[in-house]
């Protein structure tokens, strides 16, 4: 029950830290921050039920979790793992959220260092899917606009 709760609560604090970052890139450049989040509707505009969502999810945060912090960061190490994670996410160029990928990296690096594979599984896996829930429910909530 306590890993259940760390991991919500670190899924919780990446959500707020994508936020911001997605908010600060806006107001550093609104029209590339625009351009990529059609890009990201284009990419993700048809995965529209709650289960594909789910699917989605879990699906990413068990591989990536499995071959980053699993395979890699044992190897690798923490800091090098987390840039090639930061890079494996850079389909849009380098931009501001880069950085904030690469801290998510380090931040489930730490969980799985502390917590093991399974909790960082389950903090990635809770992330993809609160993002694509939020995601849901801003296509939900514009649809219904006149």
């Amino acid at each position: 029950m306590q890993q259940l709760l760390t991991g919500i609560g670190w899924i919780v604090v990446l959500v707020v830290l994508q936020a911001l970052g997605g908010a600060l890139w806006t107001l550093m450049d609104s029209s590339q921050a625009k351009l990529v989040e059609n890009i990201s509707g284009e990419l993700l505009g048809n995965i529209d039920t709650f289960g594909e969502w789910l699917l989605l999810a879990m699906a990413t945060g068990l591989g990536e979790e499995l071959l980053f912090r699993g395979a890699l960061q044992p190897v690798f190490g923490l800091g090098f793992t987390a840039l090639l994670f930061a890079f494996a996410h850079v389909q849009y160029g380098l931009t501001p959220v880069t950085l904030v990928v690469f801290v998510i990296g380090i931040v489930l690096g730490l969980i799985r260092r502390k917590h093991g594979t399974a909790v960082s599984i389950f903090v990635h896996s809770g992330y993809n899917f609160a993002l694509g829930m939020i995601s849901l429910l801003a296509m939900q909530y514009a649809n219904t606009l006149p």
